[in-house]
């Protein structure tokens, strides 16, 4: 096993850590970065998937996208 630093232990521990960008924290399997305000490129653009590697408004439309993509599979 590769040795962790001591972030990468405490996000394992507790769920949440935090980035360079905003804080991380696990949601439904995905891993989500809640940008602080001043890294953001609009106001409303709040959340930063890494699954999605894509920027949202709120968590309700990353559960949109999860729906829209397991759809798109079973299709």
């Amino acid at each position: 096993m590769q040795p962790q630093d001591f972030w990468s232990k405490f996000h394992r521990l507790f769920h949440f850590s935090f980035w360079h960008c905003g804080i991380c924290f696990d949601y439904k399997g995905d891993e989500i970065v809640w940008l602080f305000p001043w890294d953001r490129e609009s106001w409303k653009q709040r959340y930063l998937s890494i699954s999605f590697i894509s920027v949202f408004r709120s968590l309700k439309d990353i559960d949109d996208m999860w729906l829209g993509y397991w759809e798109s599979l079973t299709k």
